[in-house]
């Protein structure tokens, strides 16, 4: 009758708990564990009567503390893909400042995908926002933000308008016509 939920706790009940699952050195080895009332005989019935049905198939499901357990009070449906994105463990590389407190990571290594990358979080409308949601708040793509600012451009005016002057065609005046 709930096929996609209860596969929905039995993928996050190996994640956590089968030291096998591909996935679980990001879940179990992280102290991250699926709740024992959801575990008990009668758990799936809990697990449905927390979360409730999936109200559709985009929806899966999603913690709303990254960092806590699959317990009541702390799992839900997400209803997109980018809903999930925003609740990710934050990157662990160094940052170099570049004068408004967020920057660009450090190079680490190198090789292929070492380069430094811009940083989740910029300064808009007086908060902090990742490049992403503020671009989408600004109507302006999120490469061209990332741009700007790799070439220097304050992040609070990269999200306004165009940088370039329209360049400005002489008009030659119309031929006279012959009637």
């Amino acid at each position: 009758m709930f096929p996609a939920e209860a596969s929905a706790l039995t993928n996050a009940i190996h994640r956590c708990h089968n030291t096998a699952h591909p996935a679980y050195r990001n879940y179990g080895e992280r102290g991250i564990s699926v709740s024992p009332l959801f575990k008990e005989p009668a758990g799936f019935y809990h697990f449905v009567t927390v979360v409730g049905p999936r109200p559709s198939s985009n929806h899966s499901l999603d913690r709303i503390d990254n960092d806590g357990n699959y317990e009541p009070g702390n799992i839900r449906w997400a209803p997109d893909r980018l809903t999930q994105q925003q609740n990710r463990r934050k990157s662990r590389r160094p940052v170099e400042d570049l004068g408004w407190g967020i920057g660009y990571t450090v190079r680490t290594s190198t090789g292929r995908g070492s380069g430094g990358r811009p940083s989740a979080l910029v300064p808009y409308k007086g908060t902090l926002w990742t490049i992403k949601d503020a671009s989408r708040d600004a109507g302006i793509r999120t490469t061209t933000v990332a741009q700007r600012i790799r070439r220097g451009v304050k992040p609070e005016d990269a999200f306004g308008a165009p940088l370039r002057k329209p360049s400005v065609r002489a008009s030659t005046p119309a031929s006279p016509t012959i009637h």
